[in-house]
This record gives structure tokens, C-alpha cells and sequence, in this order.
């Protein structure tokens, strides 16, 4: 008699769920992905928004003002805090919807 044997996996396998963490990922797995994209277009949003403000910090020679108080900085600092200073007043109401979306 012969018998045949089914092939097998080598190699790394996702662990299988089974039973009630199979239900709850179920049940989740659309509220994670929300969460995900959500999160994700922000992250992306502060990275495009922090490099063109990096970018415009260097370019005005701000980086090279030892005090920003002091008066040879006056003018750039303040076409930096003109371009980017209603960015940073709307972030943080922008913020405390963030949990409410998610």
C-alpha cells in the first residue's frame, strides 16, 4: 500500500487565527484600516509640510542667526512667521478631532 503525503511549507508562516481573536478581527479589521489611512494622510501631511518649512527656514538664513532676537534676523523671521504662522494656530484645534475620527 502506498500512502501520499500532502506537500509541506518551509519557512516563516502568519500565526492562524482562530476562535474569538478570529471574530474580533473580523469585526475590526475596517476600523484599523481607517485608522490607518487616516493617521498615514496625516503623517504625510507633516512631512511635506516640516521639509517645505525646513527648506524655507534654511533658504531665509535663519539657520545661520545665532539669536532670533536679534535685529539682522528681524525681517526673515518675520516672512517665516507670515508664510507658516496660521499653519501652526490651526494644528491644534485641527488635533482635537483627530480621536473623534478615528
Amino acid at each position: 500500500m502506498t500512502a501520499t503525503t500532502a506537500p509541506t511549507r518551509t519557512g516563516w508562516q502568519l500565526p492562524r487565527l482562530r476562535g474569538l481573536p478570529w471574530v474580533t478581527w473580523r469585526q475590526h479589521r475596517f476600523a484599523l484600516a481607517g485608522t490607518v489611512v487616516v493617521l498615514g494622510g496625516f503623517g504625510i501631511l507633516m512631512l511635506i509640510s516640516g521639509l517645505a518649512m525646513h527648506s524655507d527656514y534654511a533658504s531665509l538664513g535663519l539657520n545661520s542667526c545665532g539669536n532670533l532676537s536679534d535685529p539682522a534676523c528681524g525681517t526673515p523671521l518675520g516672512i517665516f512667521q507670515q508664510n507658516y504662522q496660521n499653519w501652526a494656530q490651526q494644528l491644534p484645534q485641527f488635533l482635537t478631532f483627530v480621536p473623534g475620527l478615528l
